[in-house]
């Protein structure tokens, strides 16, 4: 199963999916901590951009790394998300929390997760509730979804 791997790319394509959403507002908060981001970047010509979509793998994927690798940025990236869009926010963090809960639960915890809840649409628990229905890789896709479709 290859889920970790995928999710890491849902998470790197999500960050790219962010950019175009919020173009310049989110490149001058980049520009201001490039410092932090570009060291991120694997080679190549746009590592600021390269260097903010694996700091946001991370965000997703690893908060303790992404808080480590570049604390500032994380800062003022939730101050301006929260600002711009709180709502994609929060669903950005319960994603992540999900996300950690899945990985540290045991077995039978990974395959309760897929049995199907009758939480109410619209509260803090429909990532919760989605990613029970659907799975953790549907629901990245479906969130992903949601990111380009806002653009």
């Amino acid at each position: 199963m290859q889920v970790p791997n995928e999710i890491d790319t849902l998470a790197h394509e999500g960050g790219h999916a962010l950019e175009n959403r919020f173009k310049g507002d989110l490149d001058a908060i980049k520009q201001q901590f490039a410092a932090e981001l570009t060291p991120l970047a694997s080679p190549g010509p746009d590592s600021l951009s390269e260097g903010f979509a694996e700091w946001f793998r991370r965000y997703v994927t690893n908060p303790a790394a992404s808080v480590r690798t570049a604390p500032g940025f994380e800062a003022a990236f939730e101050e301006f998300l929260d600002a711009q869009d709180s709502e994609m926010l929060s669903s950005i963090q319960d994603i992540r929390t999900g996300y950690q809960e899945w990985i540290a639960a045991p077995s039978g915890g990974a395959v309760a997760s897929s049995i199907a809840t009758t939480v109410p649409p619209g509260s803090t628990k429909e990532f919760v509730r989605e990613f029970k229905e659907a799975g953790l890789r549907n629901t990245f896709h479906n969130w992903i979804d949601r990111i380009y479709t806002a653009v």
